[in-house]
């Protein structure tokens, strides 16, 4: 596509499988304490900070649950395994990587994750390295919906957003870019676009492949 420049992923559920990995321990945190985490409520705090995956915890299991010391001991759990085991990549990402690279776009990786938890997720594949930036969301003032993480990845490129393609697979991630004037191509994860998504989203696909394949045309 000769009008698009510029790249931006999302990490969790985009370039990385870790929503499953993050779904697996919380159900295994919160069943320790008697408490049930399933895929619906999960998928409302994809695409979100820690301070915004807080508050929607607290509205879910109410302020009287010690909900961010779960949140501690869930995050420390994922930070064991990752120190062994290397997170899953989502099909097609390093080939689109690769493209964007030989044909001169920019790309930049825009993640709610703080920036210490991204280095951890990245310690076996170092893509961080290979794109020209990353903002992370301790880096922000305002989680997604908010566009600041996408502006401000935009701005880093020296792009506009109407340059710039975002990939997303969150409904937060979705709005933060149309928010901000991008197109969101959405590859969705965990969950399909309801009818509100759609009318932000520019195209939905089913895998990078296919976005790979788009931009060539």
């Amino acid at each position: 596509m000769k009008d698009v420049k510029g790249v931006i992923f999302d990490m969790d559920g985009v370039i990385l499988d870790t929503e499953t990995l993050s779904l697996m321990f919380w159900e295994k945190t919160l069943k320790s304490h008697g408490i049930e985490m399933d895929r619906e409520k999960h998928i409302l705090l994809m695409g979100k900070n820690s301070e915004e995956t807080l508050r929607c915890l607290k509205e879910i299991y109410g302020e009287d649950v010690p909900i961010k010391d779960y949140y501690l001991e869930k995050g420390q759990a994922v930070i064991d395994y990752l120190e062994e085991n290397k997170p899953g990549v989502k099909k097609g990402f390093e080939s689109l990587l690769k493209y964007l690279i030989e044909n001169g776009y920019k790309s930049a990786i825009a993640t709610s994750t703080a920036r210490w938890k991204m280095s951890n997720r990245m310690k076996f594949l170092h893509f961080d390295e290979m794109v020209d930036c990353v903002i992370c969301g301790d880096e922000v003032n305002k989680s997604k919906p908010n566009p600041e993480i996408f502006l401000k990845s935009a701005e880093k490129l020296g792009l506009t957003p109407e340059e710039c393609i975002v990939i997303e697979d969150s409904k937060s991630g979705v709005e933060a870019a149309y928010k901000g004037g991008f197109r969101c191509i959405m590859v969705p994860d965990y969950k399909k676009p309801d009818e509100e998504m759609k009318e932000m989203i520019f195209k939905v696909m089913d895998s990078l492949e296919d976005v790979e394949a788009w931009l060539k045309k």
